[in-house]
């Protein structure tokens, strides 16, 4: 298997694609033991960074999925429930309020008059218990485990076996892992010291870090239990698609001091005489 990164020595400074991990999960967040910095190289030499650097959480499969996909596609199929449930009344209830009617035990009177017609309310009612299955699968996800839930949840909705729907779900997960147009994660083959498992960057939740809360030495590291260790770098043509990812959401590639000074220079003598 070709190797997704490489191994700096404790002298080299701290850059782009560089892959940190802590002794535990930080702040109790499930799976978050690791993380790639993101922060442009140039940003970081010229201290455009500041004090804190921008890493995005590496997890393992198992827990991407069902501690971030799984929630995503749980609210996905929540919001789709509630437009379905609007364009069949042909009105535009809040949330609360289509909360409160599947919730409500005694809600005929109100569904015949959002229905507008009595043929319409048994329609109505099946919408409205599904949107309580996903409703109740939101709050059950926290103990019971978000892909097991969002599982049981397709199971009812498509009236399909539970293993058969949660062969489609890993299915489904697999291919959002493999689809190129999607910037919600990286994948990577392992990371240090953690081979063939499957690994997870996961965009969309960067977080920052102060730059001395990372050390590059186990030593350093073992007598610093709070502190992140530096364990890899991640090669150039990983580290430069994952900022490509990165940056196609949240922000500019960063440009050398003297770029912008030259840049800044020529505008601002920039005049009418220049136009021929």
């Amino acid at each position: 298997m070709d190797v997704p990164f490489e191994i700096p020595s404790c002298e080299e400074t701290l850059l782009q694609g560089d892959i940190i991990q802590w002794h535990r999960p930080r702040d109790n967040s499930p799976g978050e033991s690791f993380g790639i910095v993101i922060n442009a190289d140039c940003d970081i030499f010229n201290d455009k960074a500041g004090a804190f650097l921008t890493y995005i959480p590496l997890l393992s499969l198992s827990e991407y999925m069902n501690c971030i996909w799984s929630p995503q596609l749980l609210d996905d199929i929540m919001s789709k429930k509630i437009s379905e449930i609007n364009s069949y009344i042909c009105t535009c209830l809040s949330v609360d309020a289509i909360r409160e009617l599947a919730l409500s035990e005694d809600n005929d009177s109100a569904l015949v008059s959002l229905a507008g017609n009595p043929q319409k309310v048994p329609q109505l009612r099946k919408l409205l218990g599904q949107f309580g299955i996903i409703l109740k699968a939101k709050f059950a996800g926290h103990q019971k485990g978000f892909f097991l839930t969002l599982c049981e949840v397709r199971a009812k909705l498509t009236e399909k076996p539970v293993g058969e729907a949660t062969t489609l779900m890993q299915n489904q997960f697999r291919g959002h892992l493999g689809d190129r147009n999607q910037n919600d994660c990286f994948f990577l083959s392992h990371v240090p010291g953690l081979e063939n498992r499957g690994f997870a960057a996961a965009i969309r939740y960067f977080r920052t870090i102060h730059a001395n809360q990372i050390v590059k030495s186990k030593a350093e590291w073992y007598s610093a239990e709070s502190k992140a260790l530096r364990i890899g770098r991640l090669k150039p043509v990983l580290k430069y698609a994952l900022s490509q990812k990165f940056s196609s959401l949240f922000l500019r590639i960063g440009l050398p001091k003297e770029y912008e000074a030259t840049q800044k220079s020529i505008i601002s003598t920039f005049g009418v005489k220049e136009i021929v």
